[in-house]
C-alpha cells in the first residue's frame, strides 16, 4: 500500500511538473523560429544559442527533479523511525543530489567559458 501510494504520488507530481514550465514558458515569450542561415545579428541560429538553450532547458529540469527528489530524501529521512540504515541512505541520497546541481550549475560555467574564449561574447540568457 505505501509503495503504491509512493508511485502515485510520483506519477502526479511528475505530471505537473512537466506541464507547469511548458505552460509558463509559453506564456511569457513568444517563440520564434530559429534561422540557421540568417540570424540577423542577435545570435540565435547559431551553434552556440542553440547549445545555451539546451543547457538551460536541461538546468532548469535538473533543478525541478532535485526538488522532488529531495522532498523525497526528507521523506525517507523522516519516516526513517530510528533505523541508522535508512538515515544514511537518505544522506548519501542527498549528497548525490547536491553534487547533481554542482555539475548541473558546471555546466553553466563551461558554456560561459566557452563563449568568452571564441570570442562570441556573453550568452544571452545567461
Amino acid at each position: 500500500m505505501k509503495n503504491h501510494l509512493i508511485s502515485k504520488l510520483t506519477k502526479i507530481l511528475a505530471f505537473f511538473g512537466f506541464l507547469l514550465p511548458v505552460s509558463a514558458l509559453g506564456q511569457s515569450i513568444g517563440i520564434s523560429p530559429i534561422d540557421p542561415i540568417n540570424a540577423g545579428g542577435s545570435g540565435e541560429g547559431t551553434i552556440m544559442f542553440i547549445l545555451n538553450t539546451i543547457i538551460n532547458f536541461s538546468l532548469g529540469l535538473l533543478i525541478l527533479l532535485a526538488v522532488v527528489i529531495i522532498i523525497y530524501i526528507a521523506y525517507l529521512y523522516l519516516f526513517a523511525g530510528g533505523d541508522a540504515e535508512k538515515a544514511k541512505t537518505a544522506r548519501r541520497y542527498l549528497v548525490y543530489v547536491v553534487v547533481a546541481i554542482a555539475v548541473g550549475l558546471l555546466s553553466k560555467v563551461l558554456i560561459f567559458v566557452v563563449f568568452e574564449l571564441t570570442g562570441a561574447g556573453i550568452p544571452t540568457g545567461l
